[in-house]
């Protein structure tokens, strides 16, 4: 099994990001920002007040701008004409995405780091909603927004680019999105208030971590699946499918009890029948007019050819 550091676009990814300067200046300003906050009543007490400092600092850098540098990661390629040149490597599609993912994003997570470490040393949380969180739930909370955030990133331009809407200005709407998703996730409830999940009661913590971390996985699932069909792979439609169950899943679970019935089975269907429409009239929009593949995945209905059609059907 070959090491992760053999992939070569995760190491062209870092020799563009992680340049000596950059390596050099960034701990220093660093330094400078966390030095000046240091308080007279010990090392402890200036943890606290530098936590609200590493949190902004690891939003605006490693979540929106990583965001936005996955984005550019690929469109930047595809306007330097450079990207036709990596498709027909022989390189998986798997290991396209997290070397473009992570190695293009490295540079945010190199600054990123130390606020998570500050963020995991501070006693106490003064900052918003997660003063009353513990440390790890904050670290693991913000890690997995990294990740889902940066995946939305390129995911958003592998759709775009399939769309044939790819431009730079489209990396501004992804601050957006994002920004909208944290203040939502940023939602605190009222102290001591759980969340009902098909009869279980979870901390509201447990529930957004838990919500964070499987939406993360969805994400990265779609930049995998589209991947594969910017590389012209065949595949089938079971992911699309399997995501509308997931939220299907997701979205009734507040409202059912845990003693489940045959009955519950119809209100989970509704929510997966409204989230199919929505999502094929989404498909229907950005999915590009190809008539060879439309006649292809007819032909092959024509002639009872199952996987071929299924092969033939379009959404990741």
């Amino acid at each position: 099994m070959q090491s992760w550091l053999s992939n070569p676009e995760f190491q062209r990814q870092l020799w563009l990001e992680l340049t000596r300067h950059r390596l050099i200046v960034a701990p220093l300003i660093l330094l400078v920002v966390f030095g000046t906050r240091f308080d007279d009543g010990g090392l402890l007490a200036s943890l606290n007040v530098m936590a609200g400092i590493a949190l902004a600092i690891f939003v605006i850098i490693t979540i929106l701008w990583g965001a936005s540098l996955a984005y550019t990661s690929l469109s930047d390629e595809i306007r330097q004409n450079t990207w036709d040149w990596q498709r027909v490597s022989a390189m998986p599609p798997w290991d396209m995405v997290w070397g473009k993912i992570i190695g293009s994003t490295a540079f945010a997570w190199y600054i990123g780091l130390p606020c998570l470490a500050v963020i995991a040393l501070s006693p106490e949380h003064n900052v918003l909603w997660l003063k009353q969180s513990s440390s790890g739930f904050t670290v693991l909370l913000l890690i997995f927004s990294a990740l889902a955030a940066q995946g939305f990133g390129l995911l958003s331009a592998l759709v775009a680019h399939q769309c044939g809407i790819l431009q730079k200005k489209a990396s501004g709407f992804i601050f957006v999105f994002i920004l909208i998703g944290w203040n939502l996730i940023a939602i605190k409830p009222s102290v001591g208030s759980a969340v009902g999940w098909f009869g279980f009661s979870l901390s509201w913590q447990a529930f957004i971590l838990l919500s964070v971390m499987l939406f993360s996985v969805w994400i990265w699932l779609g930049c995998y699946r589209m991947m594969q069909g910017t590389l012209m792979i065949k595949t089938k439609p079971w992911a699309a499918i399997a995501f509308i169950v997931f939220l299907s899943v997701y979205l009734s679970g507040k409202h059912m009890p845990w003693d489940f019935e045959p009955g519950h089975l119809n209100a989970i269907a509704m929510y997966g029948i409204v989230i199919g429409m929505v999502m094929t009239y989404l498909g229907a929009w950005l999915e590009r007019i190809n008539r060879t593949a439309i006649k292809r995945l007819y032909f092959a209905i024509r002639q009872n050819n199952t996987n071929k059609a299924l092969q033939e059907t379009p959404y990741f």
